[in-house]
């Protein structure tokens, strides 16, 4: 991939979008994101960007801080963009020189998402227990550490939290020297690992994780009103695309207008078991292991073929 090429590869060109499923955008679904927190904007989360002008509100952030230690890599905005992001028209910085991008949209940008900042050693476990108080569809976390440091108290909070949500976390970028970082490395969370721009797995990519995604993509990266857009490597980038593809499957379970709502019910509680989803992500995957949902999406979002979809994939997976 070239520079030029390299410039334009947003999640639109991930393979995770595709003109013929433009409706399916995560419409009724919920995703809180888990992340660090940065410099700029409100409480750290950079708000005014134009990927988020009109969806993610200050209230819509909450922020658990213990110091004045601060990230100052747009770590969250990068997350949050390539999740939830709107379609805006942004620009990034070659040579010196402005370059015009369209950002086409995040994975699943009419998903509602609240955005919940923690330091390094200080708020994780507060933010699970606040998110946990509400019926999230996916939780989206791009963090973690070496598994010696794994807590007994994070690692219930987590198991609880998947009975109601579908966990996603990032794998880590220490490939075999670490492994998969805690708490990616738990069952009842989906681990994420990164392909890089090529569609290969990245070499900092740990092995052993559940599934892949391309960790490698432009996505907004600060308060610029004119909509900054920054190259991010790794599998903190992977994670979100993953969720949001999970609420654009859990869209097409919700607006499934064959069954009845006591049906709706139980397909919902399938999808929401982490062995059931891991199956229809496995479906989307290619020979090489590329995400490519647009067909399944396409064949999922209508009345007439949710059901073929829905028996075929996940009826039956206990």
């Amino acid at each position: 991939m070239n520079e030029k090429e390299r410039q334009k590869f947003t999640v639109k060109q991930m393979g995770l979008l595709d003109d013929k499923i433009k409706h399916i955008k995560g419409r009724g679904t919920s995703i809180a994101i888990i992340d660090t927190i940065g410099t700029k904007g409100d409480k750290g989360f950079h708000t005014l960007h134009g990927a988020f002008r009109g969806k993610i509100f200050s209230k819509d952030v909450k922020c658990f801080r213990q110091s004045d230690n601060k990230d100052t890599t747009n770590h969250a905005t990068v997350c949050a963009g390539i999740a939830v992001g709107q379609p805006f028209k942004g620009y990034c910085i070659k040579d010196g020189k402005t370059v015009s991008i369209d950002y086409k949209r995040g994975v699943a940008p009419e998903a509602k998402a609240k955005i919940f900042l923690v330091e390094k050693n200080y708020g994780f476990l507060q933010a699970l227990s606040e998110i946990r108080k509400e019926n999230f569809d996916v939780v989206s976390i791009s963090l973690g550490s070496e598994t010696s440091n794994a807590r007994s108290d994070i690692t219930k909070k987590l198991q609880d939290l998947s009975k109601s949500a579908l966990v996603v976390v990032s794998a880590g970028n220490y490939g075999t020297v670490e492994g998969v970082l805690y708490p990616a490395n738990l069952d009842e969370v989906i681990g994420v690992g990164s392909y890089d721009q090529h569609g290969n797995e990245a070499r900092y990519a740990p092995k052993g994780v559940d599934t892949f995604c391309y960790g490698e993509v432009n996505a907004p990266a600060s308060d610029d009103m004119n909509g900054l857009l920054q190259w991010a490597t790794g599998t903190s980038m992977a994670a979100p695309a993953i969720a949001g593809l999970i609420c654009l499957f859990i869209q097409c379970a919700k607006e499934g207008k064959y069954v009845t709502e006591d049906d709706k019910e139980d397909v919902l509680n399938r999808m929401k078991q982490k062995k059931n989803m891991m199956c229809i992500l496995n479906k989307t995957f290619d020979q090489f292991k590329q995400v490519k949902p647009a067909r399944l999406l396409e064949e999922a979002s209508t009345a007439e073929n949710f059901k073929k979809w829905f028996d075929s994939i996940v009826k039956g997976i206990n």
